[in-house]
């Protein structure tokens, strides 16, 4: 797989690194409410492959590295073209990543707040398309660190981005390790500027992901 441009010694150290980089994005400057990128655990294993969820609209687990055509079926991507965009681009063969599963909502924000009344989110689960790249966690905290880097935080005020950090068991090919979904949360005065932003946000990660090329 890539090997990350910057050499930090220790995978410890380039850790607590990409953790201060993450934790600068939540300072805020001149006055300005900058975009935030965060990182979190969560407690409960992703399981692998899983089944479709009759309780909402998810399809089953589905390789879109193997099989990109079974996008289609896909219920979560059926009224949002960006994502499906984003799916594309990430699961391609020429990339790194591959995709998990998806989720996209349009709510209410901060009916108090004139410019944040309308919320639009998503999560995309993202692993690297070696199997083996799977089993590091410090692999997803140089993912984290290194698009901290890039990203413009006074230019979107109005967003979150999250990295959840997910401990994941490959079934399929009997491999214990991680993944993250990019939670990316971004808020408007329409829906129409929520989704602008969110869509402006998302395409940032997927231009950062795909800068990263395989050996």
């Amino acid at each position: 797989m890539q090997q990350w441009q910057k050499n930090t010694g220790t995978n410890r150290q380039y850790i607590q690194d990409a953790k201060k980089l993450v934790e600068l994005s939540q300072h805020r400057q001149d006055n300005v409410n900058p975009m935030v990128v965060e990182i979190r655990h969560v407690r409960d294993p992703l399981i692998l492959p899983y089944a479709s969820d009759p309780t909402r609209p998810r399809h089953e687990y589905t390789d879109l590295c193997k099989t990109p055509d079974a996008i289609n079926l896909l219920p979560e991507l059926a009224d949002c073209q960006s994502l499906r965009n984003a799916l594309e681009r990430l699961n391609a063969p020429t990339g790194v990543f591959r995709t998990l599963g998806c989720e996209q909502a349009l709510s209410d924000g901060c009916p108090e707040k004139p410019s944040m009344r309308r919320k639009f989110a998503s999560y995309i689960a993202v692993a690297f398309q070696e199997w083996l790249a799977n089993v590091e966690l410090h692999q997803f905290y140089i993912l984290a660190g290194e698009f901290a880097k890039t990203v413009d935080w006074k230019a979107h005020p109005y967003t979150t981005v999250t990295f959840e950090f997910q401990h994941t068991e490959y079934s399929m090919v009997s491999i214990s390790g991680w993944s993250t979904s990019l939670w990316i949360v971004s808020y408007g005065s329409t829906d129409d500027e929520c989704q602008t932003e969110w869509q402006t946000c998302l395409n940032m990660f997927v231009d950062f992901a795909m800068s990263i090329q395989p050996k």
